[in-house]
């Protein structure tokens, strides 16, 4: 959840501000949390490109190895290339070899090789639209099975939780296999126990809850209605948990819903909670219970302020992220879900990737990538030489108007 509220940890350090002030649009660059920090980072940073590829495609190679400890180390590594790079061709031609690995590694590796693969699925899927279909369906069906198996463990059920989400909102096209990825999600987060407070089962929650809000974005507005009306008190139940990061997902999520209601019907959205759901909202926004950690209240009031205003008036605190030479503007709760979601999957590697994924640009509408050149910066002789040049221009123009005001007074 620290990446998803990265908007808020400025707003949160201002939080004895007065609630009705006006607040400015923020810009931030995303700051990368919960990344693996190999020593093959360093790396990949320019590499030369033909020993790239080998390497890469030796990593493949190596995710089958019978040592499980090659596999981890290779299942590792690319997770960091495929996070700090976008390389769809090379992933095209070995996208089979690729899913048949990830699926082998998932099913029978120990946790670490298991939570490495189910990380690489989401990245493959960010990375390419060719990967084989009864692939996709082979490993979503094991990771809903992984998702749903209370034996399992909870680290390794949200990483699924978020995989499976991202799967069904990018690459999975069967109607009957996205409903029943929906359906697992919807079933771990409706059966959390309000009054949880762990955080591996607050993670579970959040990652299915999110994976969940994601996929409701694109659903048909059939759907959508009925999944808003039935789903909306279900989320408001959970405001009362004792989990920071359970209520805060849950009022993100809430404003999501009230959001694609509006957006549906151009008026806003009033269910017959309403009034008690704004007056929990309110409360959220100024909490001050005493055994609630500083940091945690800060956060909450700074999130709730926004959450409050949006299911009240309809509002979003529009806020900009900057990647290059190119600023990203989050202007409404449908695009702050596309983009935490994403975060969670990139990481450190979601600024490269919003300035050349086809697929990511394309969810942002931000259209073709742009050409670096377009935006090339001036040396710095030149820029002294222009300069100087607009310098003598200036002094030989305001030389005139003396000599010309000389002659005036002469005369």
């Amino acid at each position: 959840m620290s990446a998803e509220r990265a908007f808020y940890a400025s707003r949160a350090k201002n939080d004895d501000a007065d609630e009705s002030e006006g607040e400015a649009p923020s810009e931030m660059s995303y700051q990368s949390a919960d990344i693996d920090r190999e020593t093959v980072a360093n790396d990949v940073t320019s590499p030369d490109q033909d020993a790239f590829e080998e390497r890469l495609k030796q990593c493949f190679e190596n995710m089958s190895d019978k040592n499980a400890g090659i596999r981890v180390e290779a299942l590792s590594e690319a997770n960091v290339y495929l996070r700090q790079h976008y390389i769809p061709d090379i992933l095209s031609d070995w996208h089979l070899t690729f899913a048949d690995n990830l699926e082998r590694s998932s099913r029978k590796g120990n946790c670490v090789e298991v939570d490495l693969a189910l990380r690489l699925v989401a990245l493959l899927v960010l990375q390419t639209s060719t990967v084989d279909s009864e692939a996709v369906c082979r490993l979503t069906n094991t990771m809903k099975a992984m998702l749903t198996d209370g034996g399992q463990s909870m680290q390794l059920r949200a990483r699924c939780a978020t995989s499976l989400g991202i799967c069904a909102f990018g690459i999975i096209e069967e109607p009957d296999e996205i409903i029943s990825v929906v359906e697992a999600l919807h079933s771990v987060w409706t059966h959390t126990k309000i009054g949880t407070s762990g955080a591996s089962e607050a993670k579970l929650f959040c990652a299915a809850l999110s994976s969940w809000a994601l996929l409701v974005t694109a659903f048909p507005k059939r759907s959508l209605e009925e999944a808003i009306l039935t789903n909306v008190p279900k989320v408001c139940a959970f405001l009362g948990s004792p989990s920071v990061d359970i209520r805060i997902c849950a009022g993100e999520t809430l404003a999501l819903l009230y959001e694609l209601a509006e957006s549906m019907h151009s008026v806003r959205y009033e269910p017959p909670n309403d009034a008690t759901t704004l007056a929990t909202l309110q409360r959220l926004s100024t909490e001050s219970t005493k055994h609630i950690g500083k940091k945690d209240k800060r956060n909450q009031r700074a999130t709730f302020r926004d959450i409050h205003a949006a299911v009240k008036n309809g509002t979003f605190p529009d806020f900009k992220v900057k990647f290059g030479n190119e600023v990203l503007t989050i202007d409404s709760w449908t695009s702050k879900t596309h983009y935490d979601m994403f975060c969670c999957v990139l990481a450190g590697g979601m600024s490269t990737h919003l300035k050349v994924n086809a697929i990511i640009r394309d969810v942002f509408v931000l259209g073709p990538p742009v050409d670096p050149g377009q935006f090339r910066k001036i040396p710095k002789t030149e820029r002294k030489a222009i300069n100087e040049m607009a310098s003598r221009a200036r002094r030989i123009e305001r030389g005139k108007n003396r000599h010309d005001k000389r002659i005036a007074e002469l005369c």
